[in-house]
Order: C-alpha cells, then structure tokens, then sequence
C-alpha cells in the first residue's frame, strides 16, 4: 500500500513535467504546434505568453505568399491578426487569401469583436528586385495601416544559375533577399510599433556557404550559384544584428523596445528549389528536405508571436542557437550596413533618418 502511495505521488508531482516535455517544441513542430504551445503557456487566458500586439489584433506586414510563406499568413490569421502580403504575383496571393478564408475556423468567422478574415488578409503588389515597386509599396502601406507591428521579410531566391541583375543593376539574390528587405524595414521602421515592434528576418543555415571575398556581395569579381545565395542569406544575419545595434543606439532612449531577429527555417521542400535542379530531378529535393511548410514555418511563428525573444539572436527549431563566427562579426556587419545603405543612395533611394537618440534632461543645480 505504502509503494503505491509512493508511486502516486511521485506520478503527481512529476507529471507537469512529463507534460511540459511532451509539448517542448523542436524540428518537426508545425507552425499550429506553436501556436497552441504558447496558449498552453496562457493558463489564465490573457495571452501574457503572446506579444502584446498579438492579443491587440495588431498588423504584420510579410513578404512572399508561396511555401513557408503560406503557412505563416495562416496562423496569423487565424491568431486575428491583420496580415499585409507583399507579393509579386497578386493573382497567386489572391488564391492564397480566398483558400485561407475557405479555411477558418467556423466559429472564428462568427465573432463579431474583432474584423472578419477577409478584412485582414490585404494582397499588396510588391517587387523586392525593383527599389520603385518597394519603396511605393511601403508608402502604400504606411498610408494605409499607420502603425505596423511585425515585419516578417520572408520572400527570396535561391542558386539562381548565372548570375543575373536586377532592375536596378543588383546581383539578383543580393538584390532580393537582402537590399530589397533592408530598404522595406528603413522604409517601415518610423511606423514601427516602437514599443513591442518586431522585425523577423528569415535567414538560413546556407550562411555557411558564403565565400571570401566576403565583401564582394555582389559577386562582380565570381560567381556561384550557392555561393551568392549563402552571401545573401549571410547577409540576413548581419543585417539583423546591424538593425538590432542601430535600434538601441537611436531609439532604446525614448523607451523603443522593438527587436530585430533572425532564423533558419530549415530544409524544406518548397518552390525555392525550382533553380537549382532540374525539373526531373525535383523528387530527389524531397530526400534532402527535413520540414514540410507547415514545420518550416515554426521557428517563423515562434519568434513573431511569443512574448519573449531574444533580440539580435538568431533562432533555430524555436531555440536561440548561435550562427558562424563570420555572422557574429561586428566589424562585417557594420560594413555591410554601409555598403547597402551607400548603394541604395547610389541608385537614387532616399532613406528616412534614423530617430536622434533623445538627450538626458541637464541636471539641475539649484
């Protein structure tokens, strides 16, 4: 009787536990997962485990619709936020709002407190590889929304063959995944929610690709496919920890908590392989791949949602994890700031000042 009662009570006071690791999220966690891990973290269903601008209905801008893209729209959505959808091709991210709204929860669809799901999906034409179409689309925006809570740059390309420029004399992977989001987040950061303001920037472990000369981003001097697609996503890391330094140089002394982040989504069978293999070689990616969209879009989710975030830091499988030495390197990523934001001049881009940082009060000597 004694060794039941023991066994009793040791199941009692180690089931939370057994529980908590059950719902431990890691590689093969869904976007949903996510989701519903941080509501089991809100016992009193105030949704204190969310970012504040979660449990407000706020407004997140994302690029890209097609792959992980997809996925992180939806749990937005379904969370009651409003989602801006930057997109190339309007008539595909059309079909992805009409397929997320066949999609909602019925009883979602039949609260009346809070905007209906086609009133917060917004499709808006944008071109990351054409500085025009970013900069009118992020004017559309502003104009729009005013105040935007979460920047999700998302969208971009990969191992494209030969290297290729874009519209405004940019290598093109250069050009999209990382010039085209950094002028977007300059662009957007006024209106950023200067108090729990989120800016997510999907990255990859294919920063170890990256090779020397480092400072050639533009790969003028060679060019490899995989070579000038790890400069770029490389570039992603710097880049967010570059923001994160200039946001608590300029804005942190007027009480700005926003915080830049960054991630690898994983490997994933998505249309970015569509460059890189030939057509009949496309079952072989699903080998390769480790995540479907819906776990790709995990560590997305994780870091645009849960209240605490690490800033600066970059985020596998929900997890805070530490990328190569090259991506840590304070004097690279000041240099690749200047390099973007010269470049952006050079090509006739006005960018908004960064906001003074606010002078202490003289002390008074009265």
């Amino acid at each position: 009787m004694k060794v039941l009662h023991s066994l009793t009570l040791l199941l009692i006071t180690t089931l939370p536990s057994i529980i908590s690791a059950m719902t431990l999220l890691g590689p093969k966690s869904t976007a949903n997962q996510v989701y519903n891990y941080l509501l089991s973290l809100d016992p009193n269903h105030d949704q204190s485990s969310f970012a504040p601008y979660v449990q407000n209905g706020g407004t997140a801008v994302i690029t890209g619709s097609s792959g992980i893209g997809g996925e992180t729209i939806k749990t937005l959505v379904n969370a009651g936020m409003t989602v801006v959808v930057c997109v190339r091709n309007v008539k595909a991210g059309n079909e992805l709002k009409q397929s997320l709204l066949m999609d909602q929860p019925q009883q979602q669809q039949q609260q009346q407190q809070q905007p209906q799901p086609q009133d917060r999906i917004d499709v808006q034409y944008m071109d990351l590889s054409d500085l025009s179409s970013v900069q009118e689309a992020a004017n559309t925006i502003c104009e729009k929304y005013g105040t935007i809570d979460c920047l999700i740059n998302n969208a971009g390309i990969m191992a494209l063959k030969q290297r290729t420029e874009s519209k405004d004399g940019i290598e093109l992977q250069f050009g999209t995944n990382h010039v085209g989001h950094h002028f977007l987040t300059r662009l957007l950061l006024p209106n950023m929610n200067q108090e729990h303001g989120r800016i997510i920037n999907v990255a990859s472990t294919a920063h170890t690709m990256a090779r020397e000369p480092l400072t050639d981003w533009e790969s003028k001097d060679s060019y490899s496919p995989w070579g000038a697609y790890g400069k770029s996503k490389l570039a992603n890391i710097l880049f967010t920890k570059q923001l994160q330094s200039e946001l608590d140089d300029y804005y942190s002394a007027d009480g700005c908590a926003i915080k830049s982040v960054c991630l690898h989504p994983g490997v994933i069978k998505s249309p970015l392989w569509k460059h890189t293999v030939p057509w009949f070689l496309q079952p072989v990616v699903g080998l390769i791949a480790n995540k479907n969209l819906e776990q790709g879009a995990a560590t997305t989710i994780y870091c645009a949602m849960a209240r605490l975030v690490e800033k600066g830091a970059y985020y596998d499988n929900c997890a805070v994890t530490e990328p190569t030495a090259t991506a840590q390197s304070d004097k690279l990523r000041m240099e690749l700031w200047e390099y973007t934001e010269s470049l952006l001049a050079q090509k006739g881009f006005q960018l908004p000042k960064m906001q003074e940082k606010a002078k202490a009060a003289p002390v008074s000597t009265e």
